[in-house]
C-alpha cells in the first residue's frame, strides 16, 4: 500500500510574497423489466497523510490502516474544502457488459447517487476523484471481476486538487460500518427492495495519484502587531525563464494521461500494479493554477500569527523539473484596519531538489513547506502609526 509520506521544511518569506446516474447507449441486452431505481450512499475513504512524529487518532468504527474519511482529508485544507465541487466518479461494472458510469454528489453532508439496478446484482466498482474536468475511459483486465485498467485524459499537470482512483470497494450498512473492507477487492453487492434493511451503502477506499505541496502560511509575531495581510489569491506554477514567467518550459504541457493498471487480489495489498504518466503533446504549455482566490462569495484570507493556513497544490510526479513559482495577491492593513496597500502582487521561486534533498517526489507524498511572513521593515506609516511610541520618524 502507497502511504502518503508527509516532509516538512521552513522558507521565511519577506512580505514581498505572498447526479444522477449517466446511462450512455444502453442496449437491448442491458435492458431488465426488473430493474428498479435505487439511491446509493457513498462512504470515501482515502490514504492518510503518515506523520511519525505524531500518533494517528480514530473513531468508533477503523477504516482499514492507513486510512481516513476523505472529508477529514480535504479539511487538512478548509480553504480549499468545497466538497459540492468535488464528485466522485464510478464505473458500475459486471463481467461481459458495458461499463456505466455515474457521478457521486455530494449534499446534505453525504455523498449521493440514484441509478437504477437488478435484483441480487454484483457490480464491480473503479472510479477517481474528482470526477470534473476529466475525461475517463475503463477496459477489463481479462474480467471487470479480476481488475481495470483506468485512463484519465486532461490531467493537469499542476492542480489544486488531490486526484485519487479507487482502490477498494465493499457494501456496508447504514450506520458507517462495514465488514471485510479493504485494498484490492471491488466487488459491490447491490439491494433492491423496501425498507431499510434494503438501503444501498458503498465504502471506497482511494490512493493518490499526484505528489502533494502543502503551503502553511503565519505572519511574524511582531509584524502582526502593526499589520494585518488579507491574502486575496494564490497561483502556483513552473519556473520559466524568469522569476517572473511562471509559463513552463516547453516540455511541461498543461495536460497529461494517467493510466492506472488495477488487479483484484485477496490479500488486502494495493491493487495498482502500475501508473503510467505520459504529457499531451497536443496541449499547450502549462500556466500558473489558481489554488485560492477571493470572489464574490469567498472572502480574503486574514494570516495569522499563530495558526497557520494552508493551501494545497499538486503536481504529477513524472512532468520532470522542480522549480516552481507562487505567486500570491493581498491587501495589507494597518493595526486600526485601515486599507494601506491594496492588491500588492509578489512572486517566489524556489526548488524542491534543493530544499528536500532529492528530486525523487513519488506519488503520495506530501512536502510541506512554512512559509512565514517576516518583513524586513515596514515602509509605508499610515497616520494611526505616527501615535505608536514604538515607530521612530527621523
Amino acid at each position: 500500500m502507497t502511504r502518503l509520506t508527509t516532509y516538512d521544511k521552513t522558507l521565511s518569506l519577506l512580505l514581498l510574497i505572498m447526479v444522477a446516474l449517466t446511462m450512455p447507449g444502453c442496449t437491448a441486452d442491458d435492458y431488465d423489466e426488473n430493474r428498479r431505481t435505487v439511491t446509493v450512499e457513498l462512504h470515501p475513504y482515502v490514504t492518510q497523510y503518515c506523520d511519525p512524529m505524531s500518533a494517528t487518532t480514530r473513531g468508533t468504527w477503523e477504516p482499514p490502516t492507513g486510512y481516513q474519511p476523505y472529508s477529514a482529508l480535504l479539511g487538512i485544507f478548509p480553504e480549499q474544502q468545497d466538497l459540492t465541487n468535488a464528485p466522485i466518479g464510478v464505473y458500475f461494472t459486471r463481467d461481459g457488459k458495458e461499463a456505466k458510469l455515474g457521478a457521486f454528489s455530494y449534499y446534505g453532508a453525504k455523498w449521493h447517487l440514484t441509478l437504477e439496478l437488478n435484483e441480487a446484482d454484483t457490480y464491480y466498482i473503479y472510479g477517481y476523484i474528482p470526477a470534473r474536468n476529466i475525461t475517463p475511459a475503463i477496459t477489463p483486465n481479462d474480467s471487470y471481476s479480476n481488475g481495470a485498467t483506468l485512463t484519465l485524459n486532461n490531467l493537469s499537470t499542476i492542480s489544486n486538487t488531490d486526484v485519487c482512483v479507487i482502490v477498494g470497494a465493499k457494501d456496508g450498512t447504514s450506520d458507517d460500518t462495514v465488514e471485510g473492507l479493504a485494498e484490492g477487492q471491488f466487488a459491490y453487492e447491490a439491494k433492491v427492495g423496501e425498507g431499510p434493511e434494503y438501503a444501498n451503502h458503498v465504502f471506497l477506499l482511494f490512493d493518490h495519484i499526484y505528489a502533494g505541496l502543502r503551503f502553511s502560511f503565519k505572519v511574524n509575531s511582531s509584524y502582526a502587531e502593526l499589520r494585518t495581510i488579507k491574502l486575496k489569491k494564490l497561483e502556483l506554477g513552473y519556473k520559466g525563464e524568469t522569476v517572473d514567467d511562471v509559463v513552463n518550459f516547453a516540455t511541461h504541457k498543461k495536460y497529461s494521461t494517467a493510466t492506472v493498471t488495477l488487479a483484484k487480489n485477496g490479500e488486502g495489498a494495493t491493487p495498482i500494479q502500475s501508473v503510467s504518466i505520459v504529457q499531451d503533446d497536443t496541449s499547450e504549455d502549462t500556466e500558473a493554477v489558481t489554488l485560492f482566490e477571493a470572489n464574490g462569495e469567498t472572502a480574503p484570507i486574514t494570516l495569522d500569527k499563530t495558526t497557520a493556513t494552508a493551501f494545497f497544490g499538486g503536481f504529477l510526479p513524472s512532468s520532470g523539473s522542480r522549480e516552481f513559482v507562487l505567486k500570491s495577491t493581498y491587501d495589507v492593513y494597518d493595526r486600526n484596519g485601515n486599507l494601506i496597500r491594496k492588491d500588492c502582487k509578489a512572486t517566489n521561486t524556489f526548488n524542491l531538489a534543493t530544499i528536500f534533498g532529492s528530486t525523487l517526489f513519488a506519488r503520495g507524498t506530501l512536502l510541506t513547506l512554512n512559509l512565514t511572513v517576516n518583513p524586513t521593515y515596514i515602509y509605508i506609516l499610515s497616520d494611526p502609526d505616527l501615535d505608536n511610541p514604538t515607530v521612530t520618524m527621523d
